[in-house]
């Protein structure tokens, strides 16, 4: 993955289609930027190469306008995600739902 662009991610993982609704409208624009240099952040800093799988990264990550509809939409508590993976800007966060 650290040899494909920010762009390629991001179409990539827009024009998944899924056997399920599962990844629709999973992520905005900005949310898949973001995620594209935290994923290539995660790779330097593990020194593995991370290869693209959006049905991986559809069922692994969600964004969300805020901790409260994520924990509403997870069924946990906004303290666990608050404990967990997960990156927060204005106006919305990716949960790494993997790390419940």
């Amino acid at each position: 993955m650290t040899n494909m662009t920010e762009k390629d991610f991001v179409e990539s993982v827009q024009n998944y289609k899924p056997d399920s609704i599962k990844c629709e409208n999973n992520f905005t624009r900005d949310g898949l930027e973001h995620l594209y240099y935290e994923l290539i952040e995660e790779s330097y800093d593990t020194g593995r190469e991370l290869d693209l799988d959006p049905a991986r990264i559809c069922d692994q990550y969600k964004e969300y306008e805020n901790i409260k509809a994520a924990a509403d939409d997870l069924n946990v508590s906004e303290k666990s995600i608050k404990n967990s993976s997960y990156d927060g800007f204005e106006g919305w966060i990716i949960v790494d739902t993997y790390g419940l």
